[in-house]
């Protein structure tokens, strides 16, 4: 999704990038779809891959994702449900 301010514009792809970017002043570019969070987890994160993980681990604020591997990467999200 696509937002703009001004004249700098943005790209979110969680619901939550697109939250923060609003707060900011940010708004959706017009013919632009609302991303739903439903979207972002599959319900069992027991099968997502190691992107999807990090994707998601992202938009739940977590930081320096790069580097975790898919155990760790499930250890840190199911600790925080």
């Amino acid at each position: 999704m696509i937002l703009i301010r001004e004249n700098v514009e943005r790209s979110a792809e969680s619901a939550c990038e697109i939250e923060k970017l609003k707060a900011q002043g940010f708004t959706v570019l017009s013919g632009e779809a609302p991303v739903s969070p439903e979207k972002e987890a599959p319900g069992d994160i027991e099968t997502m891959t190691v992107a999807q993980l990090r994707k998601l681990a992202r938009a739940k604020g977590i930081r320096a994702v790069d580097s975790l591997s898919k155990a760790d990467l499930l250890g840190v999200l199911e600790g925080m449900e």
